[in-house]
């Protein structure tokens, strides 16, 4: 037997595997936090003319999955290997189970997936 402890094995598991609601939870916690900073622009002034309306759960959730499809793509352009492509799209899905992609722009965020996967994986090509 292997001296290495499986993910479930460890204590740190709990933060890292989500069951269907606990996912389900973070997500619309984290629409709920990027809707309240945009009412809060709104009574603020910070946004003129007409207000941006809060993307719902599946409007999110869609976006997050075009980017993440995407993702491959962007490590192709760049000959990155196999390893960093799987890193970058856990990184992204992992990230945006906890933030909105009304918070942070799921583009630049697909390029930091893409650049830490590299340190992660040590790819220096």
């Amino acid at each position: 037997m292997s001296d290495d402890l499986c993910l479930g094995e460890t204590d740190d598991a709990s933060e890292w595997l989500f069951t269907k609601d606990s996912l389900a939870k973070l997500r619309e916690t984290a629409r709920e936090r990027a809707a309240q900073v945009l009412t809060e622009a709104r009574r603020s002034s910070v946004i003129r003319g007409d207000p941006p309306r809060p993307l719902g759960l599946e409007e999110s959730l869609g976006l997050v999955v075009f980017y993440c499809r995407k993702l491959p793509e962007l490590c192709n352009l760049c000959s990155a290997p196999s390893e960093v492509r799987w890193t970058a799209v856990v990184f992204f899905r992992r990230f945006f189970a906890l933030s909105s992609p009304m918070e942070f722009d799921p583009l630049p965020m697909m390029f930091a997936s893409v650049h830490v996967a590299c340190k992660i994986e040590e790819a220096r090509e």
